[in-house]
């Protein structure tokens, strides 16, 4: 058994795991003891979900990561229903004091297909990057040299219209691209590399039945992600670098996205 595993973990350590404030040796302790305790695990996955329903009630449009409420294009009166559908929600989970994760699971019942939707999109956008980014020979399906090619091919099979976002600012040009299958449907994997040959990769995939999150932030090993979905479509940068490049670069492809 890896030594970490041995390391004691407390509560508070559960608590700051979900709110991504432990140093990077801390979570990985943490990551270990999670894979040998599975009702420890049950237990930061129900306070995972039930940070969804909080940011959903009290959207912070102006915080670090958040994303602006006009993408969400609600009017007034349902984005108020909507507070208060969640405000009852959530009245009833901190009633129950989360001391039942299957009771908690019920709670959020009716957000669970987004929170699936959000962990699945980490999840994949960290597999392609494993997956292709350290390929040499074939690391994508159609190369930046036939961009209109590429974005035209993988918009016709996601549904959508399609760009490959530019990152030369965060100093990343365009490798190219593939198609890659996301929770049974068709997704989009686009590669880009710097000028020592590093890559990062972005995944984008089609959802209609969600709507808008705010940035999220997660680290598996030395990979991180930064997630979101806008407008019922999701997007995940991965790459090995740190989290400012990859926010910066996150930060790039919102802005370029259609309004």
């Amino acid at each position: 058994m890896n030594d970490r595993n041995k390391t004691s973990v407390t509560e508070n350590d559960l608590h700051a795991w979900v709110d991504n404030q432990l140093s990077d040796e801390r979570r990985q302790t943490v990551d270990d003891w999670l894979e040998t305790h599975p009702e420890d695990r049950q237990k930061v996955e129900t306070w995972r979900r039930q940070n969804v329903i909080l940011r959903d009630l009290f959207p912070e449009p102006d915080a670090d990561l958040g994303l602006p409420l006009s993408r969400r294009r609600a009017s007034t009166t349902e984005h108020h229903r909507t507070i208060w559908r969640n405000l009852a929600a959530a009245l009833i989970l901190f009633i129950a004091g989360g001391a039942s994760a299957l009771l908690g699971q019920k709670i959020i019942g009716p957000t669970s297909r987004e929170a699936s939707y959000i962990d699945i999109l980490q999840q994949a956008s960290r597999d392609g990057y494993g997956i292709y980014a350290s390929e040499v020979r074939h690391p994508v399906e159609v190369y930046a040299n036939e961009k209109d090619h590429l974005v035209t091919w993988l918009g016709k099979r996601l549904g959508m219209s399609m760009t490959a976002p530019d990152l030369e600012t965060q100093g990343f040009e365009l490798v190219g691209g593939r198609l890659v299958p996301f929770d049974g449907k068709p997704g989009a994997l686009l590669m880009y590399q710097d000028g020592s040959g590093a890559r990062l990769t972005v995944m984008i995939a089609r959802d209609p039945d969600n709507g808008s999150t705010a940035f999220r932030y997660d680290q598996k090993g030395s990979i991180g992600t930064f997630y979101w979905v806008d407008q019922g479509i999701g997007y995940a940068l991965s790459g090995e670098f740190d989290r400012d490049l990859l926010e910066s670069a996150a930060r790039s492809i919102y802005a370029q996205l259609p309004t």
